[in-house]
């Protein structure tokens, strides 16, 4: 199989490992990929001309990490050559650009398009979801996430709505993405705040975000997100979650997960699971035709979550789901 990566500003780096143990040529990049050459030599195009790109290599799998508001566009034309798409989250960055990528993959139900919700794959969001699944703290509550970034210094294209989408399409998504996964329940409404205050001169970027999601079974869910991790913190990221069920609850905290309740007393640190892999389980979905909870009706779901959120954040008003 061929690859190529389409764009520089993503989570490119999760395919790695996959190309490793599959076997998988990486043909082409765009400008600004960082690849180890002692193990590929990739032909090299601008990212403008993606469509050369697809004409003239005839990939098996793009890999779509370009500015946010051009990888909807940049999968519909793969998925028109006929690749399968790893794509950078969100999969669009307005209503449109969602509905036609949805056509054209309805189109082609057997053309995969993977989202890059990788986190969900780490060891502790592996531990979590797995106690979650067995009914250890029983029927799920109250969710709480939390994603929150360092801001450093952004390319120009955060800097406006129209390429980066905002901060709950581009950074709460994967919090959303959480909720949807480990409560397996649908969203029924979102009321949702953001503000672009304290941007350190960044336009149009959104610092801070609040969505609070009513879901079926009267699951309420919460998700934070924001740009304002000091600069001098351990991390880049801070990645959160609190699970309140009825007979316990899990939380997920600086990468390690605790359990309290489930019949026992106080609250327990709970041993890692082994991380997953989200290329691999693509590939084994391409290769063998195995089941994975990353889907592109998961990517299309999660997407018009966060796109109904920021809506509900622009209009100051309750959007509900369909």
């Amino acid at each position: 199989m061929k690859a190529v990566i389409i764009g520089c500003f993503g989570h490119y780096g999760y395919i790695w490992n996959g190309m490793k143990k599959y076997g998988v040529e990486l043909a082409a990049v765009t400008e600004g990929v960082r690849y180890d050459p002692n193990i590929y030599s990739p032909e090299i195009y601008s990212s403008d001309d993606y469509i050369k790109i697809l004409d003239e290599i005839k990939p098996d799998i793009a890999v779509i990490c370009d500015i946010f508001s051009r990888n909807s566009e940049i999968a519909v034309s793969a998925i028109e050559h006929g690749c399968h798409v790893f794509l950078e989250k969100p999969a669009a960055t307005d209503f449109d650009k969602l509905n036609s990528l949805k056509k054209i993959s309805n189109k082609n139900p057997q053309l995969k398009i993977c989202p890059m919700f990788g986190i969900r794959y780490e060891s502790h969001f592996v531990t979590a979801k797995r106690l979650v699944d067995e009914g250890v703290i029983g029927n799920i509550r109250l969710i709480n996430a939390q994603k929150s970034y360092k801001m450093g210094s952004r390319p120009e294209f955060y800097r406006k709505r129209q390429t980066y989408g905002g901060i709950i399409p581009w950074v709460a998504i994967h919090a959303i993405d959480w909720v949807h996964w480990f409560s397996n329940s649908k969203f029924l409404s979102v009321t949702a705040l953001h503000s672009c205050r304290e941007n350190f001169n960044h336009g149009e970027m959104e610092t801070t975000s609040f969505s609070l999601f009513n879901m079926k079974n009267e699951i309420i869910a919460s998700v934070s997100a924001d740009m304002l991790r000091p600069s001098d913190a351990s991390s880049h990221d801070d990645d959160r979650i609190r699970i309140v069920g009825t007979d316990g609850i899990i939380e997920i905290i600086n990468k390690r997960v605790f359990l309290t309740g489930a019949g026992k007393t106080g609250t327990d640190e709970i041993n890692l699971d082994s991380p997953h892999d989200i290329f691999c389980d693509m590939l084994e979905q391409i290769i063998n035709g195995t089941n994975s909870d990353l889907t592109a009706e998961n990517a299309f779901y999660i997407t018009e979550a966060a796109l109904n959120a920021r809506l509900s954040a622009d209009t100051n008003q309750t959007v509900y789901f369909n």
